[in-house]
């Protein structure tokens, strides 16, 4: 094994010059904490989080290491105290104003590995180092992740030195940029002061959702819903699909499809339109009608809405 192959295999990249033997890192490596969101740090964030043509909204973050994590929404005032808490396994969903605590599974146990992640991220964009420098005090590199396709843009992402954090997002498609994450606050802390536990008054219920449910069946998934989920062989930007679930209630589901171009997450539903009586389904609204089929679409996640739509349309050819 030569010294490069061995740097190499360790996330480094060796830079020769006629008097300077200098490491320097390989930005795909750096980039693992956009793609890895592990449990492996200890302490608190407060971020503000902005999606496409939506409100920015402020949570605190509440992390244990090895432990899980705990969400509470700060801004806006209308979801201010609602809070959930992922172990990993399940996700305990707190609503005050309902007095009620949802159980369901977390998306952890079914999310694409790192690798995956890493290997779509390398065949859908171009990362690179742009520099180290600091924010908040913390020594932090900043890299740029430019889409093969300019409909999906460039981010530009902050990770901190020490822990692996990303600490700013900023996302720009064309001349339109968001913050998809900005940290104003990051304390690191001892276990000892991080309770993972939700606060709740006695009267407050608890109920265990049904599903997702993972298909295996597409016809067993057709009689649950009562048409047949529609599947295309092959997605645009290079996306791929990493869940196919059944969602909603038991005794009236409705389809997902999870996917992912390494950074962007997406998940497409499908359900029965009824004729037209069904246009949403748990607030989710039809985006798109096949009347032929009598199957409505939508889709939900952080792509640009140029992007969303072309992607929602692999699914389906639309009648409206």
């Amino acid at each position: 094994m030569t010294t490069s192959f061995a740097l190499r295999s360790l996330g480094l990249i060796v830079a020769f010059s006629t008097n300077l033997f200098v490491p320097v890192e390989d930005p795909y490596t750096l980039l693992r904490p956009a793609l890895d969101e592990q449990f492996d740090f200890t302490g608190s964030m407060v971020v503000q989080m902005e999606n496409w043509d939506e409100d920015p909204f402020m949570i605190q973050m509440l992390m244990l290491k090895d432990k899980g994590t705990k969400v509470t929404w700060i801004h806006p005032s209308i979801v201010q105290g609602q809070t959930f808490v992922d172990d990993g396994k399940f996700v305990k969903q707190y609503m005050p104003d309902q007095k009620y605590i949802r159980v369901r599974p977390s998306f952890h146990t079914f999310w694409p590995s790192y690798a995956t992640q890493l290997n779509l991220v390398k065949k859908n964009y171009v990362v690179k180092e742009i520099e180290k420098t600091s924010l908040l005090g913390r020594a932090v590199v900043v890299l740029t992740a430019t889409a093969k396709n300019s409909d999906l843009g460039v981010r530009t992402l902050t990770i901190d030195r020490k822990v692996p954090l990303v600490l700013q997002d900023v996302h720009k498609v064309g001349e339109k940029s968001i913050y998809r994450l900005r940290t104003y606050n990051l304390q690191e802390l001892k276990d000892s002061q991080v309770s993972l536990k939700i606060d709740v008054p006695s009267d407050v219920t608890t109920t265990k959702a049904w599903g997702p449910e993972k298909v295996t069946d597409i016809k067993y998934a057709a009689g649950a819903c009562g048409f047949t989920p529609q599947i295309p062989t092959k997605l645009p930007y290079g996306f791929e699909i990493f869940a196919k679930q059944l969602v909603g209630m038991e005794n009236d589901p409705f389809f997902v499809a999870r996917v992912s171009d390494g950074l962007l997450m997406g998940h497409v539903y499908e359900w029965k339109y009824k004729g037209g009586e069904a246009h949403t389904k748990l607030d989710i609204k039809a985006m798109l009608v096949d009347k032929k089929k009598d199957i409505a679409y939508s889709i939900l996640g952080d792509l640009p809405p140029q992007a969303a739509m072309r992607l929602l349309k692999a699914f389906t050819v639309p009648q409206e």
